[in-house]
């Protein structure tokens, strides 16, 4: 082949008649004897194929070396003539003269003609009959492959075999092996060609498909076959067809497409009658390798087969809208359009045209062309659309049927392989031939799929790409969702007649490259369940558009091919995904909203994220904090995300359930949600790693506070503030919400926290009258200081001076584990809740805060805005900045000096900015005659883990009443009580109520003695009723441990009642009963007709948990009476110091299981009005006196004999005694004109008993629950191997470790 142009090849010319041929057969380098004259003897035509040695000229002279200039300087050289042979001095002809010449060596001749001998020419036939002669292959040779044509097969025998391309062999290379009659395999460096038993014909639809394996590349060169009409590379009619190349793309070759990687197969289907016709005589292997080792490389070539196909029609496979799944085929003609730009029609090579497949299920395309295939779902079984030449190519077939409706769900489905990348490559579905018409602007009808500038072609404004551009050289499938991208919403549909395949080449320093084929097409509605979330609480159904969500500066993020998986309630993103669906309505954002949902994560990728989106926004970072990091494999927060992951940070296979105050980051309107899978960080161009899975959305708002106010519900906003100073709250507050419950009625406190919840319209003091407030309050982990504010401001006062200008104390305290100091800058309540308890409180404000100033006809307060005017500049006016002293402030402003972490200003509304400090008015806080907050306090200033999140607290059934009367006031009330408690006592006023007409609009008894008691807390009304209850028990009672009785020694004149509970006195020391008549004698009289008075004794005072033991070390009987039951863990002198007379200090025992002392433990509660109660002292009497009748004497060192439970030793066991009196009644009145309760007793039989185990009576009596006393009493009786525990939680309060040497 000579003159052989690949830029401008079209339609070739016929076949020469006859072919030029050596005279001789040659020895090839293979060792194959062959047709074809040598080349090192002669040459032909201008002999610029001579390669031989003579080196001589016609006038005798010696030829000057080709690689010298001496004697001549010249310009013909192997660098500049590389396909000429300039080797050595042997004559050649580099340039084209009329025959073989050289330099000579003699200074006086520059050059001259050589005398080399021309070949001969000879015909083809005489050449194959010369071969094959009249027999078939298998009767000439073994040794041959098969070609197959469309209508019998050829036989390419050995002796066939010649060199190609004369010189281009080497010596010792490896013949070419066939196997099989079909397997061409070369080894190493090879050139060779076989003569065809027949001249072979090629036509427009000739095709030649073969199969290609890799075994080894070779080296610095390239892997090819031929079809040629003679043994010259370059020649009038023949074409190589480079199959791999390791030098990149050879231009003077057909570079095939999909290039086979090593170790592979690749099934080749090459339309060859696209690049010439005419008639060829042989096929040529090359196996080119022009490095070091030449040997390297091998590659095998099966099953070669020439046909020839014809363009009738195309079938194409297109899916239902109605029936999803169901797919038909349908047949179109191969009318093939031009396609063009904006009305220009000068983008299509016309001259190159679409191929089809011999099934009619595949297309190729030659030359890069734009193809529009009609529209059915082009299920194009291997619609290869080759893309060979250069020149730029945009076609179209028209779809049938009228062509198809997109709509939001339509998907475009094909696999594409890019073998050398073009200007730009993309496909299109349009309603014309013109792929940008003004009717269809910015509705990106094309899809970009390359680009060599990036996706930045201001001529192509409305197509629309893909994020992940493909990777030359690599087949990758993808689902293009054109409905979306066309910006289709629900119920939008546009039809498309065309399908349209666009390779461009727009410059003409690119006219070699552009390589891509195209298979498996599908056109077809995707099943997309809608999306479904929760918005404030309401089920809402969102169509599954989904939409690409841009960056931050709108660079485009988003794989579009990438589809996000969506399953009801559940979003799965694969792969680099940026999306967004609308939300079909505007929702607001206000700062109680919340973001809740679950994120599993499958395997992490850069970052994970979620987004709410204002109306119309498509991008991130839109000047508010509203997208939200969730996960991802870096460390680094991204700027366009707010950086919500947890400290520990999720997992892959982990799940994670957020809820995210989204409120305090932005309030505002919300249009759209978008999810987000970003991966920039993998290597391939698909980006597909990564997979996470957000479920269960909702976004609602937290719960409103639930104040009740005279009955009427003021549903406080959840906007929380920090109460008294930043440092003082936990913050970020969103990461320490108080915890509204859906009913609004409770607040749950966590960890450290001064929060403050604002009013909807400020509280009038005036309207607040009584100003009584109720509400439930429980501990289940105490902090350091717990308690309830009601606030003009957000300032904390410490001080109640009315002589100066300071705010008033306005918090009281529900509970406190720390010293409050000498003078509290908090107001205690008479209840303190302990851990683990529970309480209902009424507290009388109007009587509890000080300086509660009430101003009749007082309006609400304005408040001016936070300013910054200047720096340190005189007569700045209030909540003007920046001040440094009073002076610089008008009038009698005053400068707050805030310091950097209070952002308020007393009277001012607004955030103050950095360090300034600013005027305000001092005499805002008398003029504050609103309550505008409500605040939780729920101190603790002890670190875990480097936070403050001890405590955890609840406020409940706050209610607010302005007005307290009562409505029994005016009635006579009479009722009889079993059990004067303070609950019995209140279901009977509640039933006095209940039938009393007054009292209709009423149900809160405790509230009713509230207002009957003219109480300040409730405690005022638990006090009064136990007085009421007490006072019916002393016409009953009887002290016995007077002067008289049990009191004093008469012989001695000593106290000898004292004296025996701390341990001494004739009765513990005596060696018999003596002296114990009188104990006697109330043992068999007195203490089973009265109620035996307690003793005024230190060890019995403030008995407040309404429990006492007595325990004796020494029985003075023989037998022993009592036996001993009890080991004793630890004594804390601290506690009994009277006794001890000891300060301080504590005693620690061993146990061996042997019960070495004796104790008996009683209780009657916490309710001071009960009959248990006024039966405390008969029990005591049992307990410590008349078992002394039964020898039980002698205290436990440093404990008394008898006290209460937290005075005593803590031990293993103890007997529980119990004195009742079940038939007795209290008789309770109530005197209107008097306004006072009287109470009477009709006390009726009185019996003792043993109650079993002490802390399980202690519980029935408390209710049946553990409660803190009931615990307190469990930790004092601490059973048979309780005491390592008890003594190791004793002596670690007192900085100390315990190493028990005994055993429990």
């Amino acid at each position: 082949m000579s003159g052989f142009d690949r830029s401008t090849i079209q339609v070739l010319p016929s076949a020469l008649t006859s072919i030029l041929l050596p005279l001789t057969l040659i020895t090839s380098p293979a060792s194959a004897q062959g047709p074809g004259y040598d080349k090192r003897y002669c040459g032909t035509g201008k002999q610029k194929d001579y390669r031989g040695t003579i080196s001589t000229t016609v006038g005798g002279r010696e030829c000057q070396r080709w690689d010298t200039n001496s004697p001549h300087s010249h310009s013909r050289t192997a660098a500049n003539y590389p396909n000429s042979d300039l080797v050595e001095n042997y004559c050649r002809n580099p340039d084209n003269e009329p025959s073989a010449w050289c330099y000579t060596s003699d200074p006086a001749k520059r050059w001259e003609r050589c005398d080399v001998p021309y070949c001969p020419y000879i015909s083809d036939e005489q050449v194959r009959g010369e071969i094959y002669g009249n027999g078939t292959a298998s009767e000439t040779s073994a040794d041959y492959f098969e070609v197959a044509l469309h209508n019998e097969t050829l036989q390419v025998i050995r002796e066939a075999e010649v060199e190609y391309d004369q010189n281009e062999n080497v010596p010792g290379q490896t013949p070419i092996e066939f196997d099989n009659h079909s397997d061409i395999t070369m080894t190493g460096n090879t050139w060779t060609a076989y003569v065809l038993p027949k001249a072979v014909d090629i036509e427009e639809d000739t095709i030649l498909e073969f199969s290609f394996t890799l075994t080894q590349e070779p080296d610095a060169g390239f892997v090819a076959v031929c079809l040629d009409e003679d043994t010259e590379e370059y020649g009038d009619n023949g074409v190589c067809f480079v199959l791999k190349s390791t030098q990149g793309w050879l231009k003077d070759y057909v570079n095939v497409p999909a290039q086979t990687s090593i170790g592979s197969t690749s099934e080749q289907r090459i339309p060859i009658g696209d690049m010439f016709t005419g008639s060829v005589n042989y096929i040529a292997f090359i196996q080119d390798n022009d490095g070091a080792d030449r040997s390297v490389g091998q590659s095998t070539i099966s099953g070669i087969k020439l046909s020839n196909v014809e363009d009738e029609t195309l079938q194409i496979s297109i899916g239902s809208h109605t029936e999803r799944s169901v797919f038909s085929n349908s047949y179109i003609s191969n009318n093939q359009v031009s396609v063009s730009n904006n009305g220009v029609d000068s983008q299509d090579t016309k001259d190159f045209w679409l191929h089809v497949s011999e099934s009619g299920s595949s297309i190729q395309i030659n030359g890069n062309q734009v193809c529009m295939i009609p529209y059915p779902s082009i299920d194009v079984d291997e619609c290869l659309l080759t893309l060979l030449h250069p020149s730029s190519q945009w076609k179209a077939l028209p779809l049938p049927d009228g062509g198809y409706d997109i709509t939001s769900a339509t998907i475009l489905e094909f696999t594409l392989q890019i073998d050398e990348s073009v200007d730009f490559l993309a496909v299109c579905l349009d309603n014309n031939t013109d792929v940008e018409s003004a009717e269809v602007a910015g509705k990106s009808e094309c899809v970009w799929l390359q680009s060599s500038d990036g996706w930045s072609s201001s001529t192509r404004k409305n197509w629309k790409h893909l994020t992940t551009s493909f990777e030359t050289g690599v087949s990758r499938r993808v689902a293009i969702p054109m409905g979306q991208y066309r910006g289709l919403g629900e119920g939008e549909v546009v039809n498309a007649k065309y399908i349209a395949f666009i390779q461009d080449i727009a410059f003409s320093s690119k006219w070699h490259q552009g390589r891509s084929a195209w298979s498996d097409f599908r056109l077809y509605e995707q099943n997309l369940d809608d999306l479904e979330l929760s918005l404030f609480g309401v089920p809402v159904s969102i169509p599954n558009v989904q939409l690409s969500l841009e960056g931050s500066n709108g660079e485009l993020q988003d794989s579009r091919d990438h589809i996000l998986s969506v399953d009801g309630t559940s979003v799965t993103a694969s792969g680099n995904n940026w999306k967004y669906f609308n939300l079909g309505q505007t929702i607001t954002v206000t700062a109680a909203t919340m973001l809740k949902f679950k994120f599993s994560l499958t395997e992490k990728s850069e970052y994970h994220f979620i987004c709410l989106l204002k109306p119309g926004v498509d991008y991130v970072r839109d000047g508010r904090d509203d997208c939200f990091l969730l996960a991802g494999l870096s460390n680094d927060s991204m700027k366009q995300f707010l950086d919500v992951r947890p400290a520990q940070r999720i997992q892959d296979g982990e799940v994670f359930e957020f809820n995210i105050n989204v409120g305090s980051y932005f309030e505002g309107e919300v249009a759209a949600i978008g999810y987000g899978l970003d991966n920039d960080l993998e290597i391939t161009n698909e980006r597909t790693s990564g997979q996470s899975t957000w479920s269960d959305v909702e976004i609602y708002d937290l719960p409103s506070l639930m104040i009740k106010m005279d009955g009427v519900d003021i549903a406080v906003p959840n906007k929380q503030i920090s109460y008294k100073s930043h440092p003082e709250d936990n913050r970020p507050i969103r990461d320490w919400l108080v915890d509204i419950d859906s009913t609004g009625l409770e607040a749950t406190v966590k960890g450290n926290a001064w929060r403050a919840f604002e009013f909807p319209q400020p509280l009038s003091i005036h309207d607040l009258g009584d100003f009584v407030v109720s509400f439930d309050f429980s501990i289940a982990e105490a902090g350091e200081i717990h308690g309830l504010c009601f606030e003009e401001n957000l300032i904390y006062a410490n001080v109640d001076n009315a002589a100066s200008d300071r705010d008033s104390i306005r918090c009281v305290t529900t509970a406190y584990f720390q010293d409050l100091g000498d003078v509290p800058d908090i107001i205690p309540t008479k209840y303190q809740t302990p851990a683990g308890g529970s309480h209902r409180y009424i507290l009388n404000l109007s009587k509890i805060f000080s300086r509660l100033y009430s101003e009749e006809g007082a309006v609400v307060p304005t408040y001016m805005t936070l300013l910054r005017v200047s720096n340190n500049k005189p007569g700045l006016g209030e909540c003007q900045s920046d001040c440094d002293n009073d002076g610089e402030c008008s009038g009698d402003l005053v400068c707050f000096q805030r310091g950097t972490t209070t952002t308020y200003v007393p009277g001012c509304d607004g955030v103050a900015s950095g360090s300034d400090d600013y005027c305000y008015d001092p005499d805002y806080y008398t003029k504050a005659s609103f309550m505008r907050y409500i605040v939780f306090v729920s101190d603790d200033d002890r670190l875990v883990n480097g936070v403050r999140s001890n405590g955890d607290v609840t406020f409940g059934n706050i209610e607010i009443t302005t007005s307290l009367t009562s409505c029994l006031a005016d009635e006579d009330i009479s009722f009889s009580l079993d059990d004067c408690t303070a609950d019995n006592f209140l279901a009977a006023v509640q039933a006095k109520m209940e039938a009393t007409a007054a009292c209709a609009n009423k149900s809160d008894p405790l509230l009713e003695l509230f207002s009957l008691f003219d109480a300040t807390e409730e405690m005022d009304v638990y006090s009064n009723i136990e007085k009421v209850c007490t006072g019916a028990y002393k016409l009953s009672g009887y002290d016995v441990y007077d002067k008289g009785t049990l009191g004093m020694d008469a012989a001695t004149e000593r106290q000898i009642t004292a004296e025996y509970l701390d341990g001494g006195s004739v009765w513990n020391y005596a060696n018999s009963n003596d002296n114990t008549e009188t104990i006697e004698r109330v043992a068999s009289s007195v203490a089973t007709t009265h109620l035996l008075a307690w003793p005024d004794h230190h060890a019995l005072e403030h008995c407040d948990i309404g429990a006492a033991m007595c325990c004796s070390a020494v029985s003075r009987t023989d037998p022993v009476t009592n036996d001993p039951n009890a080991e004793v863990c630890y004594v804390d002198i601290k506690a009994s110091k009277r006794t001890a007379r000891v300060r301080d200090g504590y005693s620690i025992y061993t146990q061996d299981q042997a019960n070495d002392v004796y104790c008996e433990a009683f209780a009657w509660g916490t309710d001071g009005g009960s009959m248990q109660s006024a039966l405390k002292g008969n029990a005591l009497f049992q307990a410590g006196f008349a078992n002394m009748l039964d020898g039980s004497v002698e205290q436990i060192p440093g404990a008394p004999l008898c006290g209460c439970l937290d005075r005593m030793p803590v031990v293993t066991n103890a007997k529980c005694t119990q004195v009742t009196s079940t038939d007795s009644t209290v008789n309770v009145t109530f005197d209107k004109s008097l306004g006072v309760f009287d109470s009477s007793l009709a006390l009726g039989t009185i019996s003792t008993s043993d109650c079993g185990d002490i802390v399980d009576h202690y519980r029935a009596l408390e209710g049946g629950e553990d409660t803190p006393e009931s615990l307190y009493v469990a930790g004092r009786v601490v059973g048979a191997t309780g005491c390592t525990e008890a003594t190791t939680s004793f002596l670690s309060s007192k900085g100390l470790e315990f190493s028990a040497t005994g055993t429990d």
